[in-house]
Order: C-alpha cells, then structure tokens, then sequence
C-alpha cells in the first residue's frame, strides 16, 4: 500500500459484515489498527469508485450518499468507501 487514503473520521470494522474481512477480501487493501478501527484505504483500490461522478458530488457537500446502500460484498465497501471524506481532500 503506497498510497494511503487516510479518513477525516475513522471507521470500525465492526460496522460492517465479517466476510469483507476474510484473507484475499478487503482486509488487504486497508490501514486498520489493533482494535479494528479503519484508518485509511489503499488509493489503487478505490480508483474507479473515487472518479464516479455522485461520489465526488457527495465529497464535496453537493449530494448526499443513498440512504438504501447496504454494504454487502467488496464492490458495495468500495462505494461507500468512496463517499467518505479523506484528509487529503
């Protein structure tokens, strides 16, 4: 992971379905600490997700995230990944 993402708010593991966390899932592609807490994602990861144009909207204030998204398997994570602010924004 060269380029990390790093969140304004973090997130906790705990919020989401375990078998996101499984070995080859997403665990791989995420900065988390020893109690779980997400500290930031891998770029590379979120590159399509990142340059949606709702995702960017809702970045920036100009939209709100779907209030019916369910994070279920790895491409739902990686969207709403994709709404959170990040430091570097």
């Amino acid at each position: 992971m060269e380029n990390i993402l790093f969140f304004e708010t973090p997130l906790h593991r705990n919020s989401f379905p375990e078998d996101l966390f499984k070995e080859g899932g997403v665990l791989d592609n995420l900065l988390i600490t020893f109690d779980g807490t997400i500290l930031g994602v891998d770029k590379q990861a979120l590159n399509s997700y990142l340059s949606a144009e709702d995702a960017k909207m809702i970045r920036l204030g100009y939209a709100k995230a779907p209030k019916d998204l369910k994070v279920e398997d790895q491409d739902s994570f990686y969207k709403y990944l994709s709404y959170c602010k990040y430091i570097e924004d």
